[in-house]
């Protein structure tokens, strides 16, 4: 059954849909009206679309409640960033699985201003804390120095810091220089 949003719901990007979609939150008008767009053609929805619904992985910790994070999700999220260590980053991403969604909102706001730039995750200390462990993007560009930092400044005052509190401090994003 294809998902259909009308002309309000467009606003959202593609990924978070594709997320949405794959965890039965996003809404089908009752009734399809003319503005309505199939989103199943869009490219990021044909590959996560693509396994059904119902596989889910689970993921249980000593202590902590059981968390489901959809197989689908985790693969858009490999297809959009390039995983350093990818156990490593598939084991945090299971630990905190809050991260999934806002990485994916993360993509189109840092496309916006490092439109060709690949982005990297990859697991490191925190060096703010003794022996804690962060999810760190690294947008790889080949800007001068003053221009990456000026465009991630702007990704700062845009988005992330109003971003920031739903990362509860387990995501990082930042420049790598190449």
């Amino acid at each position: 059954m294809p998902y259909l949003v009308n002309s309000r719901e467009l606003t959202r990007s593609a990924s978070q849909w594709a997320l949405l979609s794959l965890l039965g939150q996003a809404r089908c008008p009752p009734e399809p009206k003319a503005a309505s767009v199939d989103v199943t053609r869009w490219p990021s929805f044909t590959v996560a679309l693509q396994e059904p619904p119902d596989v889910i992985q689970t993921w249980q910790e000593v202590g902590a409640s059981t968390v489901r994070v959809h197989r689908a999700a985790l693969q858009l999220l490999e297809r959009l960033y390039s995983f350093r260590r990818r156990a490593e980053v598939l084991g945090f991403l299971e630990k905190y699985p809050f991260l999934a969604p806002l990485l994916l909102e993360a993509y189109d706001r840092i496309r916006t201003y490092f439109p060709d730039s690949l982005i990297f995750l990859e697991v490191v200390a925190d060096p703010e804390a003794n022996g804690d462990y962060q999810l760190v993007a690294s947008v790889a560009v080949d800007l001068d120095p003053d221009e990456a930092l000026e465009n991630l400044e702007q990704f700062d005052e845009d988005w992330w810091l109003d971003a920031l509190d739903r990362a509860q401090g387990m995501l990082c994003i930042d420049v790598e220089f190449q």
